[in-house]
């Protein structure tokens, strides 16, 4: 039986019909599948740029901790060469001094002389002094910011023309990256046995787990 024109029509217009459904379907898996290489593309460029923003603060951070660290060389090197000048020209005064008087042969003045300069402990005392006033001025904050991590009834309180404690000039040296017991006693003029139980004692009254508190110190 032959196909009428309408049916041809029809027929044509089904199968049109179905290549443009096969074609939208193709389409839209086509672009689904773009949008979903668009998609990853996107989230990778948000993770580069989220790794490109921690090493930017990275740097920032390292970049202030280098500005710190040469701030503090700058300031304890200067102090080095402040006592180093000062020393010799008190060495210097008293072998003139002591040269004079031992040209008239009076021993009984020499001896006044002797008697009269003043003692290594007085110098020492003196280069703390200098010490605590130097570190407080490049930390300014630091007593405030170590009471932070103890005990509110446990925080430190300076007497009246006190600096640093004992205990703080101890974590002072810590924030500037001492840690060994042995060199802080030798700086201090301290026992192993002395700064081992100033730290020990701090630690028991930190808010901090006491292994941590160096830590946390050398953040301050």
């Amino acid at each position: 039986m032959p196909v009428s024109a309408d049916e041809n029509r029809v027929l044509i217009f089904l199968m049109v019909l179905l290549l443009l459904v096969v074609t939208l379907i193709s389409a839209f898996f086509f672009i689904r599948k773009k949008n979903s290489k668009l998609l990853k593309v996107k989230q990778s460029l948000a993770e580069q740029n989220l790794r490109l923003q921690e090493m930017a603060e990275n740097l920032t951070r390292m970049n202030e901790q280098i500005q710190e660290s040469n701030h503090i060389k700058e300031e304890y090197i200067g102090l080095l060469f402040n006592i180093c000048s000062e020393y010799i020209y008190k060495q210097e005064n008293s072998r003139k001094a002591l040269l004079k008087i031992a040209n008239t042969g009076s021993m009984a003045d020499i001896s006044k002389v002797l008697r009269g300069q003043s003692s290594t402990s007085e110098d020492f005392k003196l280069f703390i002094s200098k010490f605590d006033t130097i570190f407080l001025s490049i930390f300014p904050n630091f007593v405030e910011a170590f009471n932070a991590l103890l005990k509110e009834e446990e925080h430190v309180q300076l007497k009246e023309g006190e600096l640093l404690t004992p205990e703080l000039r101890i974590y002072a040296l810590i924030r500037l990256g001492i840690n060994d017991n042995s060199k802080i006693a030798n700086f201090l003029h301290y026992s192993l046995q002395t700064v081992y139980n100033y730290r020990m004692k701090m630690r028991n009254k930190a808010i901090v787990p006491g292994k941590d508190l160096a830590v946390q110190v050398q953040k301050l």
